[in-house]
């Protein structure tokens, strides 16, 4: 069954999976420093990340992941929702503006400790990457519209922030999921080293937004097409590339 593991090419199916690989893979991270917050910070194959707040020299927790591309949205800050009592770790409620309107979104931010003195309104360049939980491919806007059969009818390039929303007007807090489609500006299918196994990474374009999407292998059942639009559901880790 693929999950957010599976969408970067991991095999991990429990908690103990998760405990042995972390453990391979321990080695081969390093220090990163901002101050006094320290994370350890694993990278496979370049783009796959793995982020762990260092309490202590050997006390570790926050642990998140993330798939890192140069890949850049702006977007307005607005508040850190699910924060850490520490602050090392939160998601960002982040504001994205495209012709002439507004419209939020929760990212979770990996090394959201480096963050702690962002304020209201300032520009962040976010890069961000959605790990599909279901994905639909069409290769032309008219494959897309033939599709859809209800009586509403969604655009070629839309975007919705489920998170965002409480069933029942519940107040719980927002979280980094969405539901959106877009053109599809490149893709590629590869091979986690550790694992052996295939998954895809798309570069997706949304309301002139550029999203990063990586998918379980199992859940690309259709050839993807350049120009083709690509529609998901899924959750959303953002790295801050720059404060504003």
């Amino acid at each position: 069954m693929p999950n957010h593991y599976s969408d970067i090419g991991f095999e991990i199916k429990s908690s103990d999976d998760l405990n042995r690989i972390i453990g391979q893979l321990m080695p081969i991270g390093k220090v990163i420093r901002k101050g006094f917050c320290k994370y350890w910070l694993i990278t496979v194959d370049t783009h796959i990340e793995f982020w762990q707040h260092m309490k202590s020299k050997n006390t570790f927790d926050s642990f998140e992941m993330h798939y890192n591309s140069q890949n850049l949205i702006p977007v307005r800050f607005d508040h850190w929702v699910n924060r850490s009592a520490d602050k090392s770790n939160g998601s960002a409620y982040v504001w994205y503006h495209f012709d002439g309107d507004l419209f939020p979104f929760v990212v979770d931010i990996p090394d959201a400790g480096f963050y702690k003195k962002v304020k209201e309104n300032q520009i962040l360049n976010l890069q961000v990457s959605c790990f599909a939980e279901k994905l639909e491919l069409f290769k032309t806007d008219t494959d897309y519209e033939a599709s859809q059969t209800n009586e509403s009818k969604f655009a070629t390039e839309f975007f919705i922030p489920t998170g965002t929303f409480s069933p029942d007007d519940n107040e719980k807090e927002p979280t980094a999921y969405s539901w959106f489609a877009g053109h599809i500006l490149s893709f590629e299918k590869r091979t986690n080293s550790v694992c052996k196994k295939e998954y895809y990474h798309f570069g997706v374009t949304c309301q002139e937004a550029l999203f990063d999407i990586v998918a379980d292998s199992e859940l690309v059942t259709e050839v993807p097409v350049i120009g083709g639009i690509l529609k998901t559901s899924c959750w959303m880790s953002g790295k801050v590339k720059e404060v504003k």
